[in-house]
């Protein structure tokens, strides 16, 4: 098989469990939705920001550390990360534990107090997950993870509704955590070699780690704001039900973000990591292949939703949640901008320039604050969700020039589609408009588009991948 194959193998896999993790999640949300009100997926929403925030926040390239490092698979420098990786965990419990009269004050909500002592007990026991998992990242060995993600998800979604079913309560999204992060931890273990362990702390590798660590906390600090100030803010302005609602949508909206966010992390990142260290010429060459072979794809994923939006909420959800229809559709432009500013940001760190990324990031942070702010206050839901999109496109763009300017790399090929899609759009809405007003005839013409989509996309991957124009580097 060759390399160039093998990665778009891989690429498929990570995207074939996403999608199926996904699936599971909006049966799993769409099943809550009918035994859950919405003030209770804001509260939720809250809850998982601030966790997921600490763990972001917390990252000191330890995981950043094992793939890159020459030494990242020698026994005492994966002792050591790992047993960095318990103690943050202990620490950022006890920040739980400090902070969480504080938020439940902040949000006007004493109950979130409590769900956070108990969700937060999460972080503890991930921080015991085995640092052989990154190994196999490192190797570009995706599926073992892949399957435990999968089976942790299962475990979580099951306890989750069984919980709800029975108390009807907030609790069922709470607990989903802890079971989560048991199921993790053990399964990891499960996985490790017996070989591979070496109880050992080595005060060399740890200031290695930190070293490096020290800008891609910065940038992962930016990229949770990025990806979650918008609940914060939406759940401080709004109501905790908007919220609830808005969670709802954003889940429907990211199905493929997720998707592509898994291969940013575990294929793209490795990826560019190993062709940074050849030289310049090569790591720009995988960059390139690296977009044109999945940036289509992706692309096509967000028409998708796009298209199935209305029929998902309209006839699968109650009339509390119809209005997620509509925002999840404004929130494809916006992911489509996360996408390319992701791909953008792995570049920067795989080349070993956090420092670029964690700036950038903290940009684009003010950028979406303050432009969702103005939206808000101009237009409400609609400006707050078109005040991110244009954050995020600033941080697409402040990362084309600057890889313009440091690495003289100037491949506009995710414009060119980005421009044919918004052609692609601008004919489905005309389309819509004058040939297909009644309900049926949307239906058609939106399966009628999905097909001259993926039809398009089979000849494109036949002719530029399947010919072998696209020698991607090694993919292991």
């Amino acid at each position: 098989m060759s390399q160039h194959k093998s990665m778009l193998n891989k690429g498929l896999l990570m995207l074939m469990f996403s999608v199926s993790g996904m699936g599971i999640r909006f049966l799993s949300n769409l099943m809550l939705a009918w035994m859950l009100m919405p003030e209770m997926f804001g509260v939720a929403a809250i809850v998982t920001t601030i966790i997921v925030g600490l763990q972001m926040l917390s990252d000191v390239g330890i995981y950043d550390s094992v793939i890159r490092n020459e030494k990242g698979e020698d026994k005492q420098f994966c002792s050591t990360a790992w047993l960095m990786q318990i103690g943050r965990g202990f620490v950022l419990y006890l920040l739980i534990v400090i902070a969480a009269p504080y938020l439940a004050a902040f949000y006007h909500t004493p109950e979130l107090a409590t769900y956070l002592y108990v969700a937060g007990i999460a972080l503890p026991l991930i921080g015991f997950k085995s640092i052989y998992m990154t190994v196999l990242q490192r190797r570009m060995d995706v599926l073992p993870e892949l399957k435990l993600d999968f089976t942790a998800q299962i475990i979580a979604t099951l306890g989750t509704l069984v919980v709800a079913y029975l108390t009807g309560s907030v609790w069922s999204l709470i607990v989903a955590h802890v079971i989560n992060g048991v199921t993790l931890s053990v399964g990891s273990h499960l996985i490790t070699p017996r070989a591979f362990y070496s109880f050992r702390f080595v005060k060399e590798y740890s200031w290695q780690i930190l070293s490096f660590g020290k800008w891609i906390f910065f940038g992962t600090m930016s990229t949770f704001l990025i990806q979650n100030v918008d609940k914060l803010m939406l759940g401080k302005i709004g109501s905790l039900s908007e919220l609830g609602v808005y969670q709802i949508a954003f889940a429907f909206a990211t199905i493929f973000y997720t998707a592509s966010g898994m291969m940013m992390h575990k294929l793209v990142y490795p990826a560019l990591a190993e062709a940074s260290r050849d030289n310049q010429a090569e790591f720009h060459k995988t960059m390139t292949d690296l977009k044109k072979v999945l940036l289509p794809v992706i692309t096509a994923l967000l028409f998708i939703s796009y298209f199935a939006a209305p029929y998902f909420f309209t006839y699968l959800y109650p009339e509390a949640y119809h209005d997620a229809s509509w925002i999840s559709q404004f929130m494809l432009l916006m992911i489509w901008f996360m996408v390319l500013s992701d791909f953008h940001a792995a570049v920067f760190v795989a080349h070993n320039e956090p420092k670029v990324t964690a700036m950038t990031s903290l940009s684009v942070v003010a950028a979406r604050v303050l432009l969702s702010l103005f939206g808000y206050f101009m237009t409400g839901l609609p400006g707050f969700i078109l005040g991110m999109a244009a954050g995020s496109m600033v941080g697409y763009l402040i990362y084309k020039v600057l890889l313009r300017q440091r690495q003289g790399y100037a491949n506009h090929y995710e414009i060119g589609l980005t421009l044919l899609s918004l052609g692609f759009y601008l004919a489905y809405v005309v389309s819509s408009e004058f040939f297909a007003p009644a309900e049926l005839g949307q239906i058609m013409l939106s399966a009628l588009f999905v097909g001259v989509m993926a039809m398009t996309l089979l000849v494109y991957y036949k002719k530029v991948v399947g010919t072998g124009k696209l020698p991607i580097a090694s993919a292991g």
